[in-house]
């Protein structure tokens, strides 16, 4: 029996899958060079009907384009073909070579909490890049996440195109029926009936991490009598960890995370998540529930070794003790100076008889009244010109500065006290005096003003702690950038603008950068 051959060029080797919409294959692309494998999947209408493949052509390429969008993101397969053969639709993926998450969370076995706040940062690090391209998941789950071999990093794969497609073609054929996609255990209600939103993934995210928690399969968790989750006596895990998965699996959707950064920020302000309180304690064990296991390549990160305590120095120092020790000469120096139990004028004599070292020599005693006396100069020097140096910085940043305009732009509004006392710094071609937005009340539903054309600036701001802060107080729609960490603030269509407003945030917020985009 001869190999089948689609599109003229790829071999498939074997079946991965057959249901009622089609088949994926592994195949090999035989245009490339040492044919590299790929995965095909099938789209096979069950109906000869002109008008239905008309539809079914059009809602396939149209999805096929959403996957190739998404395919740009480097933890999701690429697009490398689509195309239509004897009334049959093809997608051509690129081929993850790894084990699913399915291996990794087996039946019986519990991850411990830092494991499973490792496995959702990774997998909301790419829902977010996947919601912002206005595109669902709908069928998340442990057999559709890769530990991809090469990097050990999670892949997310079955975005449900080919589903996503049938599903619709189902629907015009026959209006009354609502079509599902998804696995039971880990769709929300909204999703069973048709109507996933992007909270759906996250309720399937939680879900999944709660598996791994618990050691149970979704189907094998009760339910309270509103319909919420009830798992917490299957785990050992801190109070604000549970509350935070409670609320990514709640039954009702507008009580959930309404998006993968949401989640994201509230996952990462547990960054010093408690130890499992006594409350966690399970009430049961379930059969055959072993003791928690690290899984391969989820190896829990070290715990931070605590910083040693700062000992007192010694009563007659005034030094800390921890001091380097390639500064010891300076330190029993400067304790000569502070002590009171050896001042300038201390004399032998005088000494207490029960801490009194060796008898010194007038001579060197003498050496050491100089040396010290010296030190003494010294550190008053020092004293001295520090304070020279602040004052002239202070007087440099209160002295009104007259710059001038923007480096090939017009310039600026007539001359005037610098807004915030701040001078302006002449590498940065801008002219931030007087600033608009000092005039503007916060907080906005949103601060900038760019445009979809390109180029343009965006804000952001360099601690992700402050998002909280920055969207109540100032935009309403900022938010954490998951790939960078770091608070998107505003975008705006002139570097003049973005300065501005750089400036601003600055004095009354923290330190924030300017990228250019589409320059």
């Amino acid at each position: 029996m001869s190999p089948l051959i689609l599109s003229g060029r790829y071999q498939v080797r074997q079946a991965l899958a057959t249901g009622g919409m089609g088949q994926t294959f592994l195949a090999e692309d035989t245009h490339l060079p040492g044919n590299p494998v790929c995965v095909v999947k099938q789209l096979k209408p069950d109906t000869d009907d002109v008008n239905f493949l008309a539809t079914a052509k059009r809602l396939f390429f149209s999805e096929a384009e959403t996957l190739q969008k998404l395919g740009t993101h480097a933890q999701i397969p690429r697009l490398l073909a689509y195309f239509e053969e004897n009334n049959e639709f093809y997608l051509v993926q690129e081929y993850i070579e790894g084990k699913p998450l399915s291996q990794e969370i087996v039946l019986g076995q519990r991850w411990s909490e830092p494991q499973a706040v490792q496995l959702l940062q990774d997998i909301l690090g790419v829902l977010s890049f996947v919601h912002h391209q206005d595109v669902i998941h709908r069928d998340l789950k442990p057999d559709n996440i890769i530990r991809r071999q090469s990097d050990q990093k999670l892949v997310l794969i079955d975005f449900g195109a080919v589903k996503q497609v049938h599903s619709q073609i189902g629907t015009a054929a026959q209006p009354n029926n609502t079509v599902a996609i998804g696995t039971r255990g880990y769709m929300p209600s909204e999703q069973i009936s048709g109507r996933p939103r992007i909270s759906s993934d996250l309720y399937a995210v939680g879900k999944i991490a709660i598996q791994a928690l618990t050691g149970l399969l979704p189907t094998q968790l009760r339910e309270d009598a509103d319909g919420e989750l009830i798992w917490r006596d299957q785990a050992s895990v801190s109070d604000g960890f549970a509350t935070f998965l409670s609320k990514m699996v709640r039954d009702y959707h507008k009580q959930r995370y309404q998006s993968s950064d949401e989640a994201l920020q509230a996952l990462w302000q547990l960054a010093d998540i408690a130890t499992p309180s006594a409350s966690a304690t399970p009430a049961y064990t379930p059969t055959a529930i072993a003791s928690p296991t690290v899984q391969p390549g989820f190896a829990a990160p070290p715990p931070s070794a605590p910083k040693p305590p700062v000992e007192p120095a010694p009563a007659s120092s005034g030094i800390a003790s921890n001091v380097p020790s390639n500064t010891a000469a300076i330190e029993e120096s400067a304790t000569v100076m502070v002590s009171p139990a050896r001042s300038l004028h201390h004399s032998p004599t005088q000494s207490n008889p029960q801490t009194a070292g060796p008898p010194v020599s007038q001579k060197s005693h003498s050496r050491r009244n100089a040396t010290n006396i010296l030190v003494g100069v010294g550190v008053a020097a020092l004293v001295i010109v520090g304070g020279a140096i602040a004052y002239y910085f202070w007087q440099s940043n209160n002295t009104p500065v007259i710059v001038g305009p923007p480096i090939g732009g017009s310039p600026g509004t007539d001359g005037g006290e610098q807004t915030g006392g701040q001078t302006p710094r002449p590498e940065e071609p801008p002219d931030v005096s007087d600033n608009p937005f000092a005039t503007v009340a916060f907080p906005q539903e949103s601060c900038g003003d760019a445009s979809v054309s390109e180029p343009f600036y965006r804000i952001y701001l360099l601690n992700s702690r402050l998002a909280d802060s920055v969207s109540s107080n100032y935009c309403k729609d900022a938010f954490v950038d998951s790939r960078t960490g770091r608070v998107k603030v505003a975008s705006f269509d002139t570097e003049q603008q973005a300065e501005y407003f750089k400036e601003y945030m600055e004095e009354n917020v923290g330190a924030v950068v300017i990228e250019v985009v589409g320059k």
